[in-house]
């Protein structure tokens, strides 16, 4: 139990040092590509992710779909963010076994507290925008960015509890699971059922390998590409493919003989994604889809606008504090060490940055048949995190203790 304890404690540590030296590079992508995308490089931008991408093997292209070559802003979004996703899936596994979500009792809170924080946006989304093609971005803005979020925390120091962080970091990993169910179900298009049947067939046999105790990583990494392909073609989004590849990895000690350093594949994808993920491939898609051209003819204040803002600076705000304090009152649920109800207020405002995967869900709600409205879903997440992300710093910051100086404790 120490053991797992001390384990735990490293990784909790380990997961929060990352992402929040990720969500300062975010923030500055993200800034970047406003710049670019206003500026007389704009032709270039956007040219540039309309390039195609090959990996050709004879008259094969892994990087295509339905025979056509997947454009480079493409590849970012669906390979890449595969990715992205299946060390989303590795962490929520890692969560599920040993972390905040292990049992009843830890899950609880975060998964209530998520549960408002992703029902209020959507009801708000809902008044502002209640039909039409609009309406496809209801789930804008119910994803927190646990990176971007961290990052902002990240600026407070050590006068941030760790209680505070845990409880971020763990109702905003329900949030992810929220919005991966979000991403199958709901934009999901003329699935073909061949391909699906390739899929079930792959997970079965990665399934058989992890239950008999197979620790070669190419016995995992092979065939999650060819999962990874055959979602692409069945019209269920890709990146679903690395959630799924996620849960069937080992988590049990490898042999020596497996070349891991006795750690579990699990740990062993974690560690070598963390870095590539956090540096290269969310910057990346930050650079790549955080580019709004505010000259151009669409309407950048329409209805999409307004409802992705408010949905992400009122509606996550408003459900995850309400269901805290109450669930709280009621003694359904208890706090994580913290019984600071301002600091607490600060965070769930901080629950309203919602970037990368709000960003993912506006280019699948919406992607190149409403460019308008598009334009306007990605206005409304920028403002909406930046507006969430200086309010939670402001709040958090004028009720957190100052840190003691060394002066002030030997005085």
């Amino acid at each position: 139990m120490v053991i797992i304890k001390r384990k735990l404690g490293y990784s909790i540590v380990n997961f929060l040092k990352h992402n929040v030296n990720g969500g300062f590079i975010l923030m500055a992508m993200a800034v970047l590509a406003m710049v670019v995308a206003n500026s007389p490089l704009y032709p270039f931008y956007e040219a540039f992710w309309q390039l195609p991408i090959h990996l050709q093997i004879g008259d094969f292209n892994l990087f295509s779909h339905h025979g056509e070559a997947l454009s480079l802003h493409h590849f970012i979004n669906d390979a890449l963010m595969a990715v992205f996703f299946f060390l989303v899936g590795l962490e929520i596994k890692r969560e599920l076994l040993i972390g905040e979500l292990s049992s009843v009792r830890k899950a609880s809170l975060p998964v209530i507290v998520a549960l408002g924080g992703i029902l209020v946006p959507v009801l708000v989304y809902w008044l502002i925008a209640p039909s039409g093609d609009a309406m496809r971005g209801a789930a804008i803005p119910m994803a927190t960015d646990i990176a971007f979020s961290l990052g902002i925390l990240g600026m407070l120091g050590s006068r941030v509890p760790i209680g505070l962080k845990i409880f971020l970091t763990a109702f905003a990993v329900v949030d992810d699971i929220g919005g991966i169910l979000i991403i199958a179900l709901g934009y999901s298009e003329g699935i073909q059922w061949g391909y699906m049947t390739g899929v079930i067939i792959c997970i079965t046999t990665l399934y058989a390998l992890s239950k008999t105790g197979v620790h070669n990583k190419w016995a995992y990494i092979l065939p999650g590409i060819v999962v990874w392909y055959l979602f692409l073609q069945s019209g269920i989004h890709s990146t679903i493919a690395g959630v799924l590849v996620a849960f069937l990895i080992p988590t049990e000690k490898t042999p020596q003989r497996a070349n891991l350093g006795g750690h579990s594949l699990l740990e062993y994808f974690e560690h070598k994604l963390d870095d590539p993920v956090n540096y290269v491939i969310m910057p990346l898609f930050a650079f790549a889809n955080a580019g709004v051209h505010l000259s151009g003819g669409s309407d950048m204040m329409g209805m999409v606008m307004v409802a992705t803002a408010l949905g992400l600076i009122v509606g996550k705000f408003v459900g995850l504090f309400s269901f805290t304090w109450l669930f709280t009152k009621l003694k359904i649920v208890a706090l994580p060490g913290v019984s600071n109800w301002k600091a607490i207020a600060g965070v769930c405002m901080l629950g309203g940055v919602g970037f990368t995967v709000s960003l993912f869900i506006a280019n699948l709600a919406f992607g190149v048949k409403h460019p308008d409205l598009l334009a306007q879903a990605k206005t409304g997440i920028l403002v909406g995190t930046l507006v969430s992300g200086i309010l939670g710093y402001c709040i958090l910051n004028k009720v957190l203790p100052p840190v003691k100086k060394h002066s002030e404790n030997n005085g």
